[in-house]
């Protein structure tokens, strides 16, 4: 993920159109930041917030960290 991110972010960096740069920027910076914390990464911080408090009560969440 983190060699696509960057990868993706030197294609995108000096094109000519504003939003295509925006576009590489956005998903360069999503892609680094899934490489830096890993898979259920993004589920770990949601739970902690208002809008993500049901992703720990999710059952198949639960079935998979118990096989674990």
């Amino acid at each position: 993920m983190l060699a696509i991110g960057i990868g993706l972010w030197q294609v995108t960096r000096k094109h000519r159109h504003a939003l295509v740069r925006s576009a590489g920027l956005l998903g360069a910076s999503a892609l680094v930041a899934r490489a830096a914390s890993g898979r259920e990464g993004l589920s770990k911080v949601l739970r902690y917030t208002p809008f993500g408090s049901r992703i720990s009560a999710c059952p198949p969440c639960d079935v998979n960290a118990q096989q674990r």
